[in-house]
């Protein structure tokens, strides 16, 4: 499961259409069930489906063609759901990779790389090659989407190799 969020990133003005999609209380044509029961207590959230298909071929996949689209929810217990709503946002039109915070960043970096979001994935690691540092470099090693872009995958290495001392 990817990191907590401990800190938020500054808050931006978001668009109200934003919060008509996020919002709970409309009608969404799919559900998720986000988080997993050890750590936390899962939340239900409803999404846009078309939307999340039209910026995933994975996503794409287990909604219209796998068993999981019969289903009343699509259990996604590898996420906590503010890092889910983080990527809602992303896929509804509002994109804070910009000013997210590190954690913020590495964890909707594995959404990128577990949904195959390419553009997404680049955003996110141009953003943590300004935030890694010898002091949270370890952080992102546990995150296997931080070797799949060449940028980033040097910055860790550059990091490790002249900063040893610093990261141990």
């Amino acid at each position: 499961m990817a990191n907590q969020s401990v800190q938020k990133s500054p808050a931006e003005p978001e668009p109200k259409f934003l919060s008509y999609l996020l919002s709970q209380e409309h009608k969404h044509d799919c559900y998720f069930m986000v988080g997993n029961r050890k750590l936390i207590q899962p939340e239900r959230i409803g999404v846009v489906k078309k939307m999340l298909m039209a910026h995933s071929e994975v996503l794409r996949a287990e909604l219209e063609e796998s068993k999981l689209a019969e289903k009343d929810y699509v259990p996604l217990e590898d996420l906590y759901p503010d890092t889910f709503i983080t990527f809602l946002k992303y896929v509804y039109g509002h994109d804070t990779t910009a000013s997210l915070i590190f954690d913020e960043a590495d964890n909707l970096l594995y959404v990128a790389e577990k949904y195959m979001m390419t553009v997404l994935k680049s955003k996110l690691s141009a953003r943590l090659i300004t935030l890694v540092s010898p002091d949270n470099i370890c952080q992102l090693l546990n995150n296997p989407a931080c070797y799949s872009t060449l940028e980033l995958q040097s910055t860790i290495t550059g990091i490790l190799e002249y900063e040893t001392a610093r990261v141990l």
